[in-house]
């Protein structure tokens, strides 16, 4: 049996448009600003974040803040949000919900 690599903290709606969220806390991190240290995430439940982030489904998150992927003066579309949400998959799958509980 393989240990517990983080914990679903909390379930609930979204305050931005009442979408279903969830929090995980993973224990350990590789994070090289940081060190290794519990971290948080707050997910769609429904949704893999890359999904949320290209359907913009991210609002239920991130409400209207401007570093959402939005279209920029130049035409392209890209966001400058520092979360590194393509680390997520590792840790979601494809529903971070369900895949959460699992671990």
């Amino acid at each position: 049996m393989s240990k517990a690599t983080g914990a679903v903290i909390w379930r609930g709606p979204s305050r931005w448009d009442g979408a279903p969220l969830v929090v995980v806390v993973t224990w350990h991190s590789g994070n090289r600003k940081t060190g290794d240290m519990a971290q948080t995430w707050i997910l769609r439940e429904d949704l893999a974040p890359l999904d949320a982030i290209a359907s913009g489904d991210d609002a239920s998150i991130c409400g209207d803040c401007p570093h959402r992927r939005r279209q920029h003066a130049d035409g392209s579309m890209r966001r400058t949000c520092y979360v590194n949400v393509g680390r997520l998959r590792r840790l979601c799958g494809r529903r971070c919900g369900v895949a959460a509980t699992r671990t």
